[in-house]
């Protein structure tokens, strides 16, 4: 009995220690912007208060705002930590772009201008005595509300495409919702027509986004002059059903924490028929 309780009180203790685990958010990058979503890609150091080598088997997380789950993930790979060392993963995450946008009309509504974000994070180990277990880490921090810049389309010229003139020009509005000023570098964007011609460009200045405005950044898509001949770019624009993807991404620089070493891509897809329409609309 002597014996089994002595035990026990170990495994506890390293239950306990290894619960101490540290992780802290290096960088942050989104992926992709569509369809309601947004996925992220977190940098995060992890920590073990463990003089002997720990085994995680696996994590999953999600990130509340203000009590409200925005985001969650999932990531089933071994990582393998030396005795008190540190090891640097990358955890993909999906946001809920309405659960977001709600958490912050909301702190919006009361004149608030920060809200209190927890990473919970549940643990998945194969500990040294106890075996395997599993225990939460949480992060709680005061931050800023933020929201992402929101692109959207606001012309498309297409009238001096043809055989000597392979690109074409296209405006998109950047919105910047925030209470402070953020700035874009190294743009680039794609156009893919019909899923397979393709156009690119990138923008090389850097673009200033100031507080709660709109700024067009103006595009200049192009392609090889041998594929245009060949493939007979100029159709493709005259079809109304041509269907087309385009991406726009870009690194941001901001002082604020959950927008620091960050990245942005907007994915928006559909027919050229459509595409015109909106732009009327505006």
């Amino acid at each position: 009995t002597a014996l089994k309780n002595e035990v026990k009180e170990k495994v506890n203790d390293v239950k306990i220690d290894a619960a101490k685990l540290a992780m802290k958010t290096v960088s942050t990058r989104i992926v992709d912007i569509s369809n309601g979503v947004m996925q992220v890609r977190s940098t995060v150091a992890i920590t073990n208060p463990l003089p002997a080598a720990l085994q995680l088997t696996g994590l999953d997380y999600k990130v509340l705002a203000d009590g409200t789950q925005i985001a969650k993930g999932t990531y089933s790979r071994t990582i393998r930590l030396s005795a008190s060392g540190t090891d640097t993963i990358t955890l993909p995450m999906t946001v809920s772009l309405k659960a977001m946008d709600a958490v912050n009309d909301r702190m919006q509504a009361k004149n608030r201008d920060t809200a209190t974000y927890e990473f919970v994070n549940t643990v998945h180990t194969d500990l040294p005595i106890a075996g395997a277990t599993s225990f939460d880490v949480r992060m709680t921090e005061s931050l800023p509300v933020v929201w992402m810049p929101k692109p959207s389309f606001g012309e498309l010229d297409v009238k001096k495409f043809g055989l000597k003139n392979t690109g074409i020009h296209l405006k998109m509005h950047i919105r910047n919702p925030n209470s402070f000023t953020m700035r874009m570098k190294d743009g680039r964007y794609s156009m893919k027509l019909d899923d397979k011609h393709s156009l690119s460009g990138t923008v090389q200045e850097v673009v200033t986004l100031p507080a709660k405005s709109t700024v067009p950044v103006r595009m200049h898509l192009d392609m090889r002059t041998g594929q245009a001949l060949k493939l007979g770019w100029k159709t493709l624009f005259d079809k109304k059903d041509t269907r087309y993807t385009l991406k726009f991404g870009a690194t941001i620089l901001s002082d604020q924490k959950l927008l620091r070493n960050a990245s942005m891509a907007f994915t928006d897809e559909g027919t050229l028929d459509q595409l015109t329409k909106a732009l009327v609309k505006q």
